[in-house]
């Protein structure tokens, strides 16, 4: 999967380049991740969501410890620290009269603002964010619940054992290191409380911190 550094069209772009992780204890690995995602309170599109948790676990994906939570709901506070602010679709933001089906805008330098008409299309931008715009390699399943594996048995998975034979990483024998993310989430229904999918952002980022391979995107909304 491309580093998020390697992203000329990403959300950082905004920032003149600045990646938003840090290397706190100056052992190598990033461990910090210098970004906050602001939701809207009234956010409830679960397309929008869908991307909001694709993008989150690829945050997550690049640092080896954050310190949560990546995504709040409210205002940006005054900060140096980045923030992408996602407003719901239809609203427009202030000092706008029309809205695009997705747009990505900067209204200060630490701030970008996602707003559209289409919570399907603003989506799709956070999947583009995410994936850095590759064809996404993950296509939704019927079968897929709420929580569930992607492969190897029908049963529900074992959540006080994730990292376990019936959990949701898979490794192999000729390399037992590797931990591959076997789960997809499919949120159905008309839409997606803001507590609930501030919830699920922060077990998606917890759960991709367990992995060394992951599929993106692995959130879906139909």
């Amino acid at each position: 999967m491309p580093p998020l550094k390697s992203l000329h069209h990403g959300p950082f772009a905004f920032w003149k380049g600045h990646l938003p992780f840090a290397d706190k204890d100056g052992d190598g690995y990033p461990d910090h991740v210098d970004l906050s995602i602001v939701v809207s309170p009234d956010l409830k599109d679960p397309h929008v969501w869908a991307g909001v948790l694709n993008l989150v676990a690829r945050c997550a994906f690049e640092v080896i410890a954050f310190q949560p939570p990546l995504v709040i709901a409210g205002r940006p506070l005054p900060s140096p620290k980045a923030s992408l602010m996602i407003l719901p679709p239809g609203q427009p933001p202030s000092g706008r009269q029309t809205l695009s089906p997705a747009e990505l805008w900067q209204p200060d330098g630490t701030t970008a603002c996602l707003s559209g008409s289409s919570g399907e299309a603003m989506m799709a931008l956070l999947n583009a964010l995410a994936t850095r715009g590759n064809r996404p390699k993950s296509i939704l399943s019927r079968e897929w619940s709420f929580l569930k594996r992607k492969s190897r048995t029908t049963s529900a998975p074992d959540l006080l054992n994730l990292a376990g034979l019936a959990g949701l990483y898979v490794s192999e024998k000729k390399d037992p290191r590797m931990r591959r993310l076997d789960a997809a989430f499919h949120i159905g229904g008309p839409g997606l409380s803001t507590e609930l999918g501030l919830s699920l952002c922060d077990f998606v980022a917890r759960m991709v911190l367990e992995a060394t391979d992951i599929t993106l995107p692995f959130t879906f909304a139909v």
